[in-house]
């Protein structure tokens, strides 16, 4: 995900600049202090989110009498044990990290090539017992981009990027999953493949249900995180295609619709699948649906054919990714 930071006074699709606009702002130097603090949090994420893959992988049965000390003991005993849980908890962080990482270095290296000035991605631990350890990564955009073009393409060149790695993990994945064998009516959490694992699994001839595996999963999650940057709302990676595109008023149109969209989503999901995944979501939609995208210092050129090509294959991409209802809860 890229987080611009507006920058220029707008009024509608007409900039109010009285005289030439100024020049876009270099890129700052990177501190020793600055490369520290992304290390750090990328170290911090990646022991959270193989804490978190270690303990998806361990499959213990515990009575229920036993309680939360019986499973913190059985736990500790399966994972001392038996070191193919750290192993499959690594092989899930590596992954996952790796398709995050390639997304947001899309957009630096698109940033860069710009000379528009941006941060190395943050990388976003999350404690125990968030499901996945990671609330995922993100960079800073703190100039505005030069025109249209580089709008566009600093805004799909993350989902696109995450997208190349993640595409072979879900092969991976997929060629190692093995049929489910927990009965759905017991209680739990449902995931719900994305149109690509659909397709790979046909061509697989894998069953419908399959048990937990860490590239699947992480793949799963990198396809997650695809299709949602790549909805056409505010300043996510699909506004800025969009507004790069279609203009200001275009995007502006295109966000509320997608907004509404998503809210029907939210309470779809609820409704039929119990899930309420959709709703917090659709508030942070709510904060970027109704603010106008900021203007880039030359709005006048389009785009060019060569992007709306490229904006076709993207629109693959989101639609191989996106899932309307990720999750059922039982």
């Amino acid at each position: 995900m890229s987080n611009s930071e507006p920058a220029l006074p707008v009024d509608g699709d007409v900039q109010a600049w009285t005289c030439d606009p100024p020049e876009p702002a270099r890129p700052r130097g990177i501190t020793f202090g600055q490369v520290c603090l992304h290390v750090g949090l990328l170290v911090a994420t990646f022991f959270t989110t193989t804490f978190m893959g270690t303990l998806l992988s361990i499959d213990v049965p515990v009575p229920e009498e036993a309680g939360l000390a019986g499973l913190a003991t059985a736990i500790f005993g399966a994972v001392t044990t038996d070191g193919t849980y750290i192993g499959s908890g690594l092989v899930f962080s590596i992954t996952l990290l790796v398709i995050l990482g390639a997304h947001e270095m899309g957009h630096y290296i698109a940033c860069r090539y710009y000379g528009i000035d941006a941060s190395l991605p943050y990388f976003l631990p999350a404690p125990p017992p968030i499901l996945i350890g990671t609330f995922g990564a993100f960079i800073r955009i703190r100039s505005p981009f030069p025109n249209r073009k580089s709008l566009f393409d600093v805004g799909v060149a993350g989902p696109i990027a995450g997208f190349v790695f993640a595409l072979p993990a879900s092969v991976v994945g997929l060629i190692f999953a093995t049929p489910a064998t927990a009965d759905a009516s017991e209680g739990g959490i449902i995931f719900h493949d994305p149109l690509l694992f659909t397709l790979l699994a046909r061509m697989l001839d894998l069953p419908e249900a399959i048990n937990w595996n860490p590239i699947y999963f992480a793949a799963w999650i990198g396809m997650f995180a695809t299709g949602l940057n790549l909805i056409p709302v505010g300043q996510l990676d699909g506004g800025h295609a969009v507004a790069a595109l279609a203009g200001r008023r275009g995007h502006r149109a295109v966000s509320l619709v997608f907004f509404g969209i998503v809210a029907t989503l939210a309470i779809v999901s609820f409704i039929r699948y119990s899930s309420p995944v959709w709703f917090l979501y659709v508030a942070i939609l709510a904060l970027l649906a109704f603010r106008p995208h900021p203007a880039t210092l030359d709005d006048g050129p389009g785009v060019g054919r060569t992007r709306w090509i490229v904006a076709a294959i993207v629109l693959v991409i989101f639609l191989l990714s996106f899932m309307p209802f990720p999750v059922t809860i039982t």
